[in-house]
């Protein structure tokens, strides 16, 4: 029961057209709100859309690793590998920090990035 809990623990099930698409959170880069459509971004490129809202999938991810930067971005901080004014992802997109709070978000960055690398140091 455990490995049961552990195994969909780390997927989400996001609503396509009529059906459900589980998604493992791992592989999640980042989602961005265009509209009234958002766009899962996803490390081997594909793109999967879904009309739920950013705020109910910010919910239903419901992990530190992912950051709200602005208000139409949420992005696995697991793939960001410099940030200044934006983050740059590992596959060098670009996604905008705002401006209101900008210190504190790469902040908590700098905080979360340290944090893992002292776990794999354990």
């Amino acid at each position: 029961m455990k490995y049961y809990k552990e195994v969909f623990k780390k997927r989400i099930a996001v609503k396509v057209k009529r059906q459900h698409r589980y998604l493992e959170i791992n592989d999640i880069m980042y989602v961005e709100s265009d509209k009234h459509v958002l766009n899962i971004h996803l490390k081997d490129s594909r793109v999967i859309q879904t009309t739920e809202k950013l705020s109910e999938l910010e919910k239903t991810i419901n992990s530190k690793r992912f950051i709200r930067c602005y208000q139409s971005y949420l992005v696995n901080m697991d793939y960001i590998k410099d940030a200044k004014t934006d983050f740059i992802l590992s596959n060098d997109i670009r996604i905008p920090i705002r401006v209101r709070g900008r210190k504190e978000i790469i902040e908590r960055y700098h905080k979360y990035y340290s944090a893992e690398r002292m776990n794999d140091h354990l």
